[in-house]
């Protein structure tokens, strides 16, 4: 069962990474469609990226807390929650006056990061899975990385064109490269092994 949740994790920590690469490397384009109407729906856009991560913090934690679930210590996931609400309320007290939108964002990603590392924590202790940890904060360094290196770009060049174009460009290069790591375990899925294995140059 362990091995299960571990190839679970992973799959849903790559669906979450293509996700966020969606947000932040189309953000722009997202940008033009919602201030058609009104320049000011876009005054805190620069905080989506940092939430969309954040949330994918928050997913993870969901999959890591089977482990309180299965071992009956639901008690530790009430403390976890409770812990959260605490150090949200705190940050939003403390970063809001000061930062704002930016202020808000960061108390939601160091939550949702703290019950994360919280969970995964405890969970090996109780209940160890193999996750593949390293991997996994490597895909999520990755699209961090790329989502940044995108930003830094437009921000050089920044007509719409050109950051969609750079982002369609920098979304097939990670999707090309997730597909050569995760070869063998695409390649049982149907349809997409298929795809995987013209992908590497295999009939």
């Amino acid at each position: 069962a362990q091995k299960s949740y571990a190839r679970v994790m992973k799959f849903f920590v790559i669906a979450c990474c293509f996700m966020f690469l969606l947000i932040g490397l189309y953000l722009d384009a997202l940008k033009w469609i919602i201030t058609l109407k009104s320049k000011a729906w876009g005054e805190g856009m620069y905080i989506v990226p940092i939430l969309a991560m954040g949330n994918v913090f928050l997913g993870i934690y969901y999959n890591l807390s089977i482990w309180y679930k299965l071992t009956g210590k639901n008690l530790y996931g009430a403390y976890i929650t409770i812990g959260g609400a605490v150090l949200t309320i705190a940050l939003n007290v403390l970063l809001i006056p000061r930062f704002h939108y930016l202020g808000a964002a960061i108390a939601t990603f160091t939550c949702y990061l703290t019950m994360m590392v919280s969970s995964y924590l405890l969970g090996q202790r109780f209940y160890p899975i193999p996750y593949a940890r390293k991997k996994l904060l490597s895909y999520l360094a990755l699209v961090t990385f790329i989502v940044l290196v995108h930003r830094f770009i437009t921000y050089l060049y920044p007509p719409l064109w050109f950051s969609i174009l750079t982002g369609t460009v920098l979304f097939a290069a990670f999707t090309l490269f997730v597909a050569r790591i995760e070869q063998k375990d695409l390649a049982r899925i149907p349809y997409v092994g298929k795809w995987v294995g013209r992908v590497n140059g295999k009939r």
